[in-house]
């Protein structure tokens, strides 16, 4: 071989070299085989020993802890967490399966934001004893190969996995928010209070019109602010949570909204006002005292249904109370409104007759 041929094959050699150095350098390129067969990133992990879950980092994280068979939100006074989205979490990050093996230099880790000060998601579940388990921090969507970058707790390797949810970062978001769901035809009588003076709101038999009570002759109510009010506690729901412990003891409740349903339960709501927010208690009762007895007897499809519809009434009662008394919510501003209107505000002048109903008050019904 001549030396030019010699000189032509060096000069190749070293231009592979530096090619390859090149490429092993490139951050977002495997430097290792893909796998040939999708495997899921953590496995041989059971549900049932997670005892507590992390979300992101102190001071910002977000924190469950089991009771039992169900999750509580430790930022919010433990209230309970709604198990749907806790499973939800824990289902996404056990079905996560890896594509392909990125990277498992740690200078690239920023980059794919899967560092441990720069990530988009950060999930730890722990066991019994506060000992980890296993973690998962997840990273920027992979736009150009497809999937999103993930790395485990504690190693350096950086996969690709199938496009995931990313964890909330709110612990508001770990909760069902949502405290009532009433429809106004079910609505037979609301009663409001506040410490000026009281009013009830009732439904019309005949027309099915909201007639204001408790007015002063030659007054009449505004009708599109009564509907209002009477529905007020359609889809009610919450911004934050407390446990009634937690409240100042100079908080004051001098504010009250119950509303009685057809079926006899009554909803009881009272409020408080602190540094501009509005603060609500709640419970329930069922003003219908008597016991469903068996009759010996074949008892018509319509007394059954009473009966199923009174005990179900109960039932719904319990269950109300056991979720919500303890607890102490900040109402959203434009319902808190709606609920604490005073009397003054609903009523316009009016020399027209007044329509009399005979009605037995919520008033009354709700005394104690």
């Amino acid at each position: 071989m001549s030396n030019k041929n010699l000189t032509i094959l060096g000069i190749a050699a070293v231009l592979m070299a530096s090619w390859a150095i090149v490429q092993s350098k490139i951050a977002g390129k495997a430097i290792k085989p893909t796998p040939k067969i999708a495997t899921y990133l953590i496995q041989g992990l059971e549900p049932a020993a997670i005892a507590s879950i992390i979300v992101g980092t102190d001071p910002n994280s977000v924190k469950l802890n089991r009771v039992e068979k169900s999750f509580v939100v430790a930022n919010l006074d433990n209230y309970p967490a709604e198990m749907k989205v806790v499973n939800d979490l824990i289902t996404n990050i056990l079905d996560m399966k890896t594509l392909d093996i990125i990277t498992s230099n740690p200078d690239n880790f920023t980059e794919l934001q899967v560092a441990d000060n720069k990530y988009r998601s950060l999930v730890k579940f722990f066991d019994k004893d506060g000992k980890l388990i296993a973690g998962v921090i997840a990273g920027k969507r992979a736009t150009n190969i497809g999937g999103t970058y993930v790395r485990m707790v504690g190693s350096n390797d950086v996969y690709t996995v199938e496009r995931i949810n990313y964890a909330y970062d709110s612990a508001m978001q770990y909760v069902k928010k949502t405290i009532l769901e009433l429809k106004e035809d079910d609505i037979a009588s609301v009663f409001v209070t506040d410490p000026n003076g009281s009013y009830t709101l009732n439904r019309d038999p005949a027309g099915g019109e909201i007639v204001l009570s408790g007015i002063k002759q030659g007054q009449k109510g505004k009708p599109e602010e009564c509907k209002q009010i009477f529905g007020a506690l359609e889809n009610l729901s919450f911004e934050s949570v407390m446990n009634e412990s937690s409240v100042p003891k100079n908080i004051i409740f001098d504010r009250t909204y119950s509303c009685m349903l057809k079926d006899s339960t009554i909803y009881a709501l009272s409020f408080a006002k602190s540094d501009g927010k509005t603060l609500a208690r709640c419970r329930a009762e069922f003003s219908d005292t008597n016991d469903v007895v068996k009759e010996n007897k074949v008892e018509s499809k319509e007394e059954l249904k009473r009966k199923e519809a009174k005990l179900l009434g109960k039932d719904n009662v319990d269950k109300f109370n056991k979720n919500h008394l303890g607890w102490v919510y900040t109402i959203t501003p434009w319902r808190a409104e709606a609920l604490t209107k005073k009397l003054s505000d609903l009523v316009v002048e009016d020399s027209t007759k007044k329509v009399n109903i005979d009605t037995q008050s919520i008033e009354e019904v709700f005394k104690k």
